[in-house]
């Protein structure tokens, strides 16, 4: 069977309860571009599948033999309304890479501190000496690293999530529907737990030095 199979048997269902797409969509608690997509395409979640087989009051394994294709949303593919987010260009290796990159002024100088305060290991401590000797650069620094460090912490985060996230989110019937998956990488999540801890960690120091009265 291909796909067309599952789609014509979607238009017949419809059009024998005499049913437009957007009554179709009512009745199945879906959007109706979702019903547009899965007739135009033949293919759609489990979840939709589901709900269209519940509208039509049958069995869904009389759709899911008719189907070809029901598809899982990838797991970099965000969906508003029905309109279909592209991610695709932002990859498992690229997010990796990229995160690196950007959270690694914050991680340096988290390990360089570390290092320093806490075990007397000054090495990488000693060529932020710089940023501490010209009063002008640190006060220049002291202004912009919180934005530098907590920013490119939150933009690693974000990075190498969405390679691993699948969300949709339509309305349907004046309710607002979405769903939301997690698909582990393992090169992803070690940014992704290295920049949630850098930042949990930097946050409650700027807090404590900023805030708390010494």
């Amino acid at each position: 069977m291909n796909n067309n199979n599952f789609s014509d048997k979607i238009i017949q269902l419809r059009k024998e309860r005499a049913w437009s797409q957007a009554q179709l969509a009512d009745v199945a608690s879906l959007s109706i571009r979702t019903i547009q997509r899965a007739e135009k395409l033949g293919s759609c979640s489990y979840e939709t599948l589901l709900a269209i087989a519940s509208a039509f009051d049958i069995d869904v394994r009389k759709l899911t033999s008719l189907s070809a294709t029901i598809t899982k949303t990838p797991s970099n593919e965000i969906i508003l309304f029905g309109i279909k987010i592209q991610t695709k260009w932002l990859s498992s290796r690229k997010s990796f890479l990229l995160g690196i990159i950007i959270m690694l002024p914050a991680v340096y100088f988290l390990a360089a501190n570390v290092l320093k305060y806490n075990f007397g290991i000054s090495f990488m401590h000693d060529s932020l000496n710089i940023l501490y000797s010209n009063e002008s650069v640190f006060r220049i620094f002291n202004s912009i690293s919180p934005f530098i460090f907590l920013g490119g912490l939150l933009a690693a985060l974000a990075v190498n999530l969405l390679p691993m996230l699948s969300i949709n989110i339509e309305s349907a019937k004046g309710t607002l529907k979405s769903s939301m998956a997690l698909t582990p990488k393992l090169a992803n999540m070690v940014i992704v737990i290295i920049s949630l801890f850098a930042f949990t960690f930097m946050f409650g120091y700027a807090v404590v030095e900023n805030l708390v009265p010494h």
